[in-house]
């Protein structure tokens, strides 16, 4: 039998062939549910032209814009939605700008700053970086959220905070919650080192904008030997942690920090 990626190949007319073949197309199945972005992500260039639509985000983020650009040309929900979110978090819309080079019809993705009135537009690739690296999972989230990569798709997004101040990482989060209360309701796994950002899940928790059943986090664990476990980790109605696997003293470096901060003022008289 050769394997190739998630693809098998069985021999034919052997007696294990035919639950080979359905395993595969089960497997396939499975694996076109699956939406991922990795933690370094490409952001759409100052300048595209219109190509066929895209068929999905690629790992790298790559497409975010196509699929916004081509947007533009119909409803308009996804630009809309994307935009709603960065209006919200940063002050800034988004918009996709049309124009003629040479006789092609190109795009640009520009955000406005809401309080200049739209007389600037920058684009996407000379903002800042954290806004550049949180559009493709801003537009993957949203085109979950309108059906338009599946019924029950999968995203799985590496450090979807990545570069981003952390005052926006709980607008983030409260993103992903909205999704997972969606009609569509994506399952999302999500790898992150944002306290701000776990906080903002266990306030939708308490709050009940989300259920207890909708989150579970799995903590990765290493041992003085070298090794790696895995603890996992879910919540009661107050959204507090429960079980053993919650590591004494997370996230609690801020808080020493603050303290060692007020020490060396006492020290000094300055306080």
């Amino acid at each position: 039998m050769d394997v190739a990626g998630l693809v098998f190949h069985s021999p034919k007319e052997q007696p294990f062939s035919a639950i080979v073949n359905r395993a595969s197309q089960a497997l396939q199945r499975a694996s076109e549910r699956v939406h991922w972005l990795n933690s370094l992500r490409a952001v759409p260039p100052r300048a595209a032209r219109f190509g066929v639509p895209p068929r999905r985000i690629g790992a790298d983020g790559s497409n975010a814009g196509d699929y916004l650009a081509h947007d533009s040309l119909g409803t308009g929900d996804l630009v809309r939605d994307t935009s709603a979110w960065f209006e919200r978090t940063t002050g800034h819309r988004l918009a996709i700008r049309r124009y003629a080079l040479a006789g092609e019809e190109q795009y640009a993705a520009v955000i406005t700053p809401l309080a200049a009135g739209g007389l600037v537009e920058v684009p996407v690739v000379d903002t800042g970086e954290g806004m550049a690296q949180v559009l493709p999972v801003i537009v993957l989230g949203c085109l979950a959220r309108l059906g338009r990569i599946g019924s029950e798709p999968l995203l799985a997004v590496e450090h979807p905070e990545l570069h981003l101040h952390p005052a926006a990482h709980a607008e983030l989060a409260a993103f992903f919650c909205h999704l997972v209360s969606a009609v569509t309701k994506p399952t999302i796994v999500i790898e992150t080192h944002s306290e701000n950002f776990l906080l903002r899940v266990q306030i939708a928790i308490a709050t009940g904008e989300i259920s207890t059943k909708d989150v579970v986090v799995h903590w990765i664990r290493a041992l003085e030997d070298g090794r790696s476990v895995v603890d996992t980790i879910t919540f009661d109605e107050a959204a507090r942690p429960q079980g053993a696997g919650w590591p004494p003293g997370v996230f609690a470096e801020d808080t020493e920090q603050a303290k060692a901060l007020l020490r060396v003022r006492k020290e000094k008289g300055l306080v």
